[in-house]
């Protein structure tokens, strides 16, 4: 009876959800390696011929801000890597892949030039597929959309969108034909041969074939889709998942607060002098970013991260350091390898979704198993067109033998 029940659930939402998911397997797949197929495209504006003598943090503030006078610089972006251009950041910054309108720029460190930091070749596409993973372009759409959604980040108000409500439908369905679907796989007996788990029986036809390679991808993606639906969750618009796993994990989403959503604060500060307080204190660090915006006229917020950011938001594992505005003494230190095995993936969700919270062959399996995702779909429906013809003939088959 529960065999039945979770198989006619399986099938169900395999045919209700099953394009959306795939839509959202094609379009994840092409976002595994958004940064490479940009790279590819516009070269590498970010990095420099490095010098022998750096200019200053302060020197690199007004060059930024000279560029943009009527815009305020919101952060600066060190890099450890003498080859990597300072990133000056303006205003804040909308969700996703910055815009040409954000301004950013790429400063030589030893030179003082300059470059946008926007990819102008693949980037109105690549826009296009986040939005079409994100919210089936169901979006607002353009700058309206960036300006509702900045004005929701000020207020604190939550913007309704249907597009996102009906990919998060789609994640949950996602984990929950994930579970049935391994249900549904186990075999009766050799359970413990791989053969029984992974043996693709190409000289199978027709509904045999379907069944079979379905049950076979199924079994190989199941892991990746269950990180997928997990971490897609956290993101999604089923705010009582994330609040449960929160709470699990004892993480305050109070401290998670978007630095962009804080008003801009213009406070010269004397960044040399923090600069060096800050190395002083990690020596160590890969990439620190200067929250001009984000701090109090007392105190300067800087973010790092210890090793490079594997995707491009470099997840979440990022440790915050607050220093006192005058003397560069250290206020707090809240570092990311103080926190809890648990806290540490829920902090790191986007690299959990993108498969680089376990390197390349993290993202190389997440983007293998986006891809199919078409598959399970071809394969699903195939089986679900068989049965309804198997079932048709036999009542049809009933008929005429009442009938004779």
């Amino acid at each position: 009876m529960l065999r039945k029940i979770l198989f006619n659930m399986h099938w169900l939402i395999g045919i209700s959800v099953g394009v959306v998911l795939a839509l959202m397997g094609i379009t994840g797949a092409i976002l595994v390696f958004e940064d490479e197929i940009l790279s590819v495209l516009n070269g590498r504006p970010a990095y420099v011929t490095a010098g022998t003598q750096r200019l200053s943090a302060d020197q690199l503030l007004v060059t930024a801000q000279m560029t943009q006078p009527e815009k305020p610089v919101s952060a600066l972006v060190f890099y450890a890597d003498p080859q990597h251009a300072v990133k000056a950041e303006f205003g804040r910054q909308s969700r996703g892949r910055p815009t040409q309108e954000d301004g950013n720029l790429w400063i030589n460190p030893y030179t003082g030039d300059i470059k946008p930091a926007y990819a102008p070749r693949g980037q109105e596409f690549m826009a296009t597929v986040q939005d079409l993973h994100r919210e089936l372009l169901l979006g607002a759409g353009g700058d309206h959309q960036e300006n509702r959604q900045q004005h929701d980040e000020r207020s604190g108000e939550h913007r309704f969108s249907l597009g996102k409500l009906l990919t998060s439908i789609a994640v949950l369905c996602l984990l929950i034909m994930a579970v049935t679907g391994l249900y549904l796989r186990w075999p009766r007996r050799k359970a413990s041969e791989w053969r029984t788990w992974l043996k693709i029986h190409w000289k199978l036809k027709g509904y045999a074939f379907n069944y079979n390679l379905h049950a076979v991808v199924g079994t190989v993606v199941f892991i990746g889709y269950l990180l997928s639906a997990h971490s897609g969750l956290m993101m999604s618009e089923m705010g009582w998942y994330k609040n449960a796993v929160n709470a699990l994990a004892n993480v305050d989403p109070r401290r998670r607060e978007d630095d962009r959503a804080v008003a801009i604060n213009n406070t010269p500060y004397q960044l040399a002098m923090l600069w060096n307080a800050f190395q002083r204190e990690v020596p160590d660090y890969a990439v620190a970013t200067f929250q001009l915006a984000g701090s109090t006229p007392q105190e300067l917020k800087i973010n790092y991260l210890l090793s490079e950011p594997v995707t491009k938001k470099g997840g979440r594992h990022t440790s915050t350091i607050v220093l006192n505005a005058e003397s560069g003494a250290v206020v707090s230190h809240d570092r990311f390898n103080d926190k809890t095995a648990m806290q540490k993936v829920v902090e790191r969700n986007f690299d959990l979704h993108s498969g680089g919270y376990f390197g390349i062959l993290g993202r190389v399996f997440m983007l293998l198993t986006s891809l199919m995702m078409p598959v399970l779909l071809v394969t699903g429906w195939s089986q679900y067109v068989a049965r309804r013809k198997q079932k048709k003939q036999r009542a049809a088959a009933l008929k005429a033998a009442q009938q004779s």
